[in-house]
C-alpha cells in the first residue's frame, strides 16, 4: 500500500464539498454575485418607476379635463382654450404634417451618408466622419435653430412667405435628425457585412440591390430606426419652436406657418391655468399615447416573428 503524506494523499471528486453541505459550491457562486444581481435589479426597477411616474403624472392631471370637456371639442380644429374651445386637431395635425415631411428626407439622407461610410469604412475618413457625427448628435437642438434662422430662413424668405413656415422647420429638424438616422443605419449595416458582405462583393450589387438585401436582412433595424425616428421628430420641441412660426392654423402650403403639439406646450404652460393648464396635460397624454402606440407596434411585429 503506498503511502501518501496529507499534502499529495489524493482527493475524492468533490472533495471541497461538504457532506452536511452538498450545494455549498452553488451558494458560494450565488454569494459571490447576489449584491451585483440586487444593484442591477434595483437599477432597473428604478428605472421603471421613475418612467411608469413620469407617463402616470399627465396623464393623472389630464383626467379632470377629459371629464368635463366633450370629445367633440377637443377633436376640432379651434384652438382658444381662453374662450373654452380646445381643439387638439390643430396641433396634432400640424405635428403629423412635419412627420410625414421630415421623415422620410431623414431616412433617405441616413441611409444614403450610411452606404458612404460603410463603402469607405477602411479610410482615415471614415472614423473621422463617424466622430462628427457623434458630435453632431450631442449638440444642443437649439443651436441648429439659431443656425437655421441665420441661414434657412432668409433663403426660403426670398421664395415665399415670412421664411418661418413648415418647410423652414422641416429642412432644420432633417439636419438635426440625420446624424442619429446615419449612425443606426450604419452599426446596423455593419452587422449586415458580416453575413452578406461576401455575396454583395461577389455580385458586385448595385445600391437599390444593397438595400433590399439589407432591408431583408436587418429588417427589426429598419424599423426600430424608421420607429425611433418618428418619435424624435414627432416629440421635438425646440427646432420646431424657433422655425415653424408658431401660427395657429394648418397650413395650405410649406411656405406657411403652423403649430406643433409640442410647442404648444411649451408655449403656453408658462402661463396656462385652470382648465387652460389642464388642456395641455391633455395635450401630453395625446402624445404620449401616439408615441406607445408606435413603440407597442413595433414590440407586436417582433413577437409575431418570433413566433413565427
Amino acid at each position: 500500500m503506498p503511502y501518501y503524506s496529507d499534502s499529495n494523499r489524493p482527493r475524492p471528486i468533490g472533495h471541497h464539498l461538504s457532506i452536511t453541505k452538498p450545494f455549498a459550491s452553488a451558494r458560494s457562486f450565488l454569494n459571490l454575485y447576489k449584491p451585483q444581481t440586487l444593484g442591477l435589479r434595483f437599477v432597473v426597477l428604478l428605472l421603471i418607476l421613475s418612467l411608469v411616474f413620469m407617463l402616470a403624472f399627465p396623464i393623472y392631471s389630464a383626467l379632470p379635463f377629459f371629464q368635463a370637456v366633450p370629445i367633440t371639442n377637443w377633436l376640432s380644429l379651434d384652438w382658444r382654450p381662453d374662450d373654452g374651445f380646445f381643439g387638439f386637431g390643430l396641433s396634432l395635425t400640424g405635428s403629423f404634417l412635419l412627420v410625414i415631411a421630415t421623415l422620410p428626407l431623414s431616412l433617405f439622407a441616413g441611409w444614403v451618408i450610411s452606404l458612404q461610410l460603410v463603402d469607405n469604412r477602411k479610410s482615415w475618413i471614415n472614423p473621422v466622419s463617424v466622430a462628427i457625427l457623434e458630435v453632431w448628435i450631442s449638440l444642443p437642438s437649439v443651436i441648429i435653430g439659431v443656425w437655421a434662422i441665420i441661414q434657412v430662413v432668409p433663403m426660403v424668405r426670398e421664395v415665399a412667405g415670412s421664411g418661418y413656415s413648415l418647410l423652414t422647420a422641416t429642412i432644420g429638424l432633417t439636419i438635426f435628425i440625420t446624424p442619429t438616422c446615419t449612425l443606426l443605419f450604419y452599426r446596423s449595416y455593419l452587422s449586415h457585412l458580416d453575413q452578406y458582405g461576401g455575396l454583395e462583393n461577389s455580385f458586385e450589387m448595385s445600391v437599390l440591390s444593397r438595400s433590399e438585401l439589407f432591408m431583408k436582412s436587418q429588417s427589426s433595424a429598419v424599423v426600430g430606426t424608421t420607429n425611433y425616428i418618428f418619435c424624435r421628430i414627432f416629440g421635438e420641441t425646440m427646432v420646431v419652436l424657433m422655425l415653424s412660426g408658431n401660427s395657429l392654423q394648418i397650413p395650405g402650403n410649406l411656405f406657411e406657418g403652423m403649430r406643433t403639439l409640442t410647442a404648444t406646450i411649451a408655449l403656453e404652460m408658462a402661463y396656462a391655468a385652470g382648465m387652460h393648464e389642464t388642456s395641455l396635460f391633455a395635450l401630453s397624454t395625446v402624445a404620449i399615447v401616439v408615441i406607445l402606440i408606435v413603440l407597442l407596434s413595433q414590440f407586436k411585429r417582433f413577437s409575431n416573428a418570433a413566433d413565427d
